[in-house]
């Protein structure tokens, strides 16, 4: 009886146990969307380090090529700041050697002195001439010395020239080597990370492949950003003007194919952009390097001022953290073309184009 009351017992027990074993895998499974989203923090994180390295390698590059065209501008500057230092120096001989012969002429075969001509005349006459004789000598011989004294000048000034090339030349190569020293820190520390994402990520190829994207982009974007910050907007009409002459207030509209115009006038086919507006953003979009920028705009008295606000190559948006590298410093700002008396009151941007507000300036 005790038996099957034992039994009675452990067969609820067993029944029990079974469940909450088949039921581990079930109370395992919420735990899984946290690894998934730790493994896609990481992936962000690592796309983010190397792009923020190849951005710096870029411009690290781009100031290195800066530089060595600034030298060898110096060097030319520097060898013709020699050649003009060491023709002055033979002038300054030669006029030098003038000098002397004259001196030593005067003192040791000159027939006229001082003491002749106040007392050697024989008359009023005599020692007009005489003395008229002594003052052109006197004046060729300080002519002479105060040619020599200018030429003595600008060799100085030359040799002040010739100074700060060398330092300039030293402050240049000093850059470059930096920069190289730096480009090394920054390739090794991308080799590290690209390990580091090797071993972490599946979609590792798709990594590099964006990597390699983005090298080939960077010098392309640096180009787009020069030419959007030099457009001649004195050579464009606007297509829509709109006047309120008792408010003092004019609003001007450039269409976006207008815009489209001016930023390709002179590209060749496969270099030009896409340009398109949508309310808040102007997107421009580089069809041969699949890549996008979009920029915001804001207005500066008499001027424009655009402001990437993003970045994609393909379907990936750079980081900001290489986005605040690449437009460092960068200056948009565009002057609009404005009668006097006017300046910029607001601007915008819409799904038509840009619209700015002009009124009188303060």
């Amino acid at each position: 009886m005790r038996c099957l009351q034992h039994r009675a017992i452990a067969w609820p027990l067993l029944i029990i146990i079974v469940i909450a074993h088949s039921m581990v895998p079930a109370l395992a499974a919420p735990s899984a969307p946290g690894s998934a989203l730790t493994t896609l923090e990481e992936k962000d994180r690592l796309i983010a380090e190397i792009l923020q390295l190849d951005t710096k390698l870029a411009l690290l590059h781009a100031k290195k090529a800066e530089t060595e065209a600034l030298l060898a501008k110096l060097r030319s500057s520097l060898k013709d700041t020699q050649q003009e230092k060491s023709q002055l120096v033979t002038l300054a001989a030669e006029e030098e050697q003038n000098v002397g012969r004259w001196l030593r002429f005067l003192a040791e075969e000159g027939s006229i002195t001082y003491l002749d001509v106040l007392l050697g005349a024989a008359d009023l006459t005599d020692f007009l001439t005489r003395l008229d004789i002594l003052i052109t000598i006197i004046e060729s011989n300080v002519n002479s010395l105060q040619q020599l004294q200018v030429l003595t000048q600008k060799i100085e000034v030359k040799e002040q020239e010739f100074r700060t090339r060398e330092r300039d030349i030293a402050s240049a190569y000093a850059i470059i080597k930096r920069s190289v020293e730096e480009a090394q820190q920054v390739r090794e520390a991308k080799s590290l990370a690209l390990k580091e994402a090797e071993k972490k990520l599946a979609d590792f190829p798709a990594i590099l492949a964006l990597s390699q994207a983005w090298e080939h982009v960077l010098p392309d974007i640096d180009r787009c950003l020069q030419r959007l910050s030099k457009l001649p907007w004195n050579t464009i009409k606007p297509d829509k003007v709109n006047l309120d002459y008792l408010r003092g207030q004019a609003e001007i509209t450039f269409k976006e194919s207008t815009l489209a115009d001016l930023l390709n006038r002179g590209l060749s086919q496969e270099d030009k952009f896409n340009l398109r507006c949508q309310p808040g953003f102007m997107i421009l979009e580089r069809p041969a390097l699949d890549y996008s920028i979009r920029f915001t705009i804001s207005s500066k008295s008499r001027r424009l001022v655009f402001e990437p606000h993003s970045v994609s190559v393909g379907d990936t948006q750079v980081p900001d953290s290489a986005l605040e590298l690449l437009f460092k410093d960068r200056d948009l700002g565009l002057n609009v073309p404005l009668m006097a008396g006017l300046e910029i009151a607001d601007a915008e941007i819409t799904g038509e184009g840009i619209r700015i507000f002009l009124k009188r300036g303060s």
